[in-house]
C-alpha cells in the first residue's frame, strides 16, 4: 500500500472517534437527565430488574451512558483509555507520533470547598465545550477525572502538544470566566507527554502527563510543562 492510503486509513480512523463523540453529544441528554437515568437502574436490587430498565432505554442511550460522561458530554476514563491503548499500539506499529495533554482548573479545589458540586458541574461542562472548541477535529478529549481533562492528539509530536496545549492555556485565561454566586476567573495547569519521545507506552504516557500537569501546578498555574 502506498504512503498516501496509509497515510488516508490513518487519519480516517482518527476521524471516527471524533464522529462517534460528535454523534453521541448531538442526542446527549441534559446532565440532570443522564444522571436520572443511571440512578434509576442502580436502584435495581435483583437482575431481573435491571434487564427490564436495560430493555427500555434505546441503544444509543445506552452507549451514552457506557461511553459518555454524565456531565460534559466528554468521553470517560473507560473509554479515552481503550482509545489511547488503542491509538498507541498504532503509533508504534506504523512509527508515528501521538501525544496526551492533561487541563485542570488551577481555581477547582477553591472552587469545590467553598461553592460544591453545582458550581463545579458548571465549570466542568463550561471547560469542556472550551475544550471542543479549541482542540482540532482529529484530537479526542475526555474527562479522565472528577477535576481534569485528557485528550489525546494523534499524529503529534512534542512540538505540536506544546502549540495546542498553549493554545488551550490562552483561550481559558482570557475568554473564560464563570458567574456563580461570584465572578470567577479561571486558569489551567496543562501538562503534556509524547509517544515515541517521552514513553512508550499509555500508562507511562499517562503518568508523565500527570506529573508534568501537577509541576505546571505547584509553578503557579496558568503555565504548560512537558513530561
Amino acid at each position: 500500500m502506498s504512503p498516501i492510503n496509509d497515510d488516508e486509513a490513518l487519519f480516517g480512523r482518527e476521524s471516527l472517534f471524533r464522529q462517534k463523540l460528535h454523534r453521541l453529544r448531538s442526542q446527549w441528554s441534559a446532565p440532570q437527565d443522564a444522571r436520572k437515568t443511571t440512578e434509576e437502574i442502580s436502584q435495581y436490587t435483583y437482575i431481573s430488574g435491571a434487564e427490564q430498565s436495560l430493555k427500555s432505554r434505546d441503544s444509543n442511550e445506552m452507549e451514552r451512558l457506557a461511553l459518555l460522561d454524565s456531565v460534559t458530554g466528554l468521553y470517560n476514563q473507560q473509554a479515552i483509555l481503550k482509545i489511547l491503548d488503542s491509538e498507541v499500539k498504532r503509533a508504534k506499529r506504523y512509527k508515528r507520533p501521538v501525544a496526551l495533554l492533561f487541563i485542570e482548573a488551577d481555581q477547582y479545589e477553591e472552587m469545590a470547598d467553598m461553592a460544591g458540586n453545582l458550581v463545579i458541574d458548571t465549570l466542568m461542562k463550561g471547560l469542556s465545550d472550551l475544550v471542543m472548541k479549541t482542540v482540532r477535529d482529529v484530537d479526542i478529549p475526555s474527562r479522565f477525572s472528577a477535576g481534569v481533562f485528557m485528550v489525546v492528539c494523534p499524529e503529534t509530536n512534542a512540538q505540536g502538544a506544546l502549540i495546542i496545549a498553549d493554545r488551550m492555556r490562552s483561550r481559558i485565561a482570557n475568554e473564560f470566566t464563570l458567574q456563580v454566586d461570584r465572578n470567577w476567573s479561571v486558569t489551567a495547569s496543562i501538562g503534556y507527554a509524547a509517544c515515541p519521545r517521552h514513553a512508550m507506552t499509555a500508562d507511562d504516557l499517562i503518568v508523565k502527563g500527570e506529573q508534568a500537569m501537577t509541576r505546571a501546578r505547584t509553578a503557579g498555574g496558568d503555565r504548560c510543562e512537558s513530561a
